[in-house]
């Protein structure tokens, strides 16, 4: 009996951290290998990335007129991992007074191929400036998992941009967000 003990106490502490990880409250379980979810009951996501840690996502140069913009395809899973630094379908804003130049370090951390350019409309597929994107190649066939590509522009018109993956049906599912270019001011981005 006292050599059950060890094990009869592991298999008590596994069964209860199992109940507890699964059901409606609380955490649910996952595939194998992945870490726990909130269930549709837990509270509230926290914040995303970008509002927590907006300067590791954009350092400004006042001096030379220059910004430099991290971006991070599937940084959360939020939207499916259809995001820029967990963001999607509008919800971070990148301000950038014209004449400036901009330059991306754009990382794909996702399982799917991503993109990234500044379009101008909503049916865009080519890079409203200069440079604002990927090689053209790269623009639809996206960027393989654990890649990085960096790219140059100069913000040369004021206006509003889209920030988007043109992969194809990326953009629809959301994976797009916004570019202010102004008359003047501070760089900047927003959630």
């Amino acid at each position: 009996m006292r050599s059950l003990l060890p094990t009869l106490l592991v298999l008590a502490a596994v069964t209860t951290l199992t109940a507890c990880g699964s059901g409606a409250t609380g955490l649910g379980s996952s595939a194998a290998g992945s870490s726990p979810r909130p269930s549709a009951s837990a509270s509230p996501s926290p914040t995303p990335p970008a509002a927590q840690h907006a300067a590791a996502f954009l350092t400004v140069d006042s001096a030379r007129h220059r910004v430099d913009l991290r971006l991070v395809a599937a940084l959360t899973p939020d939207n499916g991992g259809m995001n820029f630094n967990g963001y999607s379908k509008g919800a971070m804003t990148v301000t950038v007074p014209a004449g400036w130049q901009v330059r991306v370090s754009f990382t794909n951390r996702g399982p799917l191929p991503h993109s990234v350019a500044v379009v101008a409309g909503p049916t865009a597929t080519t890079p409203a400036f200069a440079g604002a994107g990927a090689p053209l190649q790269a623009l639809t066939a996206g960027i393989p998992a654990g890649q990085t590509m960096d790219f140059t522009f100069v913000a040369a018109r004021p206006g509003r941009y889209r920030l988007a993956c043109l992969v194809p049906g990326h953009e629809a599912a959301g994976m797009w967000d916004r570019v202010v270019v102004t008359s003047g001011g501070q760089p900047s981005i927003n959630p």
